[in-house]
């Protein structure tokens, strides 16, 4: 099965909400095997966007990235900005072969999750 960076790394705050609670020990193995996955492929994700931001970052006199005026973002060489973005954009839906793990409705019948939290599932539940 392949899925995007994107699709994975969405799994980060289910694991948070999943990783105290106690399920059968299939259903545990499972979860285990998944959210390892994404964790690796998270911190993959993460040294890759760290590559792209020293390489088209401003940099202040500190050899720092240089936040945007708002804070919430860095600020681009502007002539770099379109390739920057297009390196995020490909880093984002970067489709990943991924192990075959997949829930039955059964396994996740007495998990409580919203209607979002189900579709981050949604490719691993096998009716």
């Amino acid at each position: 099965m392949k899925i995007t960076m994107a699709a994975l790394l969405s799994l980060k705050p289910l694991q948070e909400k999943l990783k105290t609670q106690i399920f059968p020990v299939k259903t545990t193995y499972k979860f285990s095997k998944l959210f390892k996955r994404v964790n690796e492929e998270a911190e993959f994700y993460t040294e890759e966007v760290n590559k792209i931001i020293d390489q088209y970052a401003v940099k202040g006199e500190d050899g720092k990235p240089r936040q945007n005026e708002s804070g919430n973002g860095i600020l681009l060489k502007p002539e770099t900005i379109e390739v920057a973005q297009r390196k995020f954009s490909d880093l984002t839906n970067l489709e990943i072969d991924f192990d075959d793990i997949q829930f039955t409705l059964d396994e996740l019948n007495d998990i409580k999750l919203s209607v979002e939290e189900f579709g981050y599932l949604l490719p691993f539940i096998n009716e």
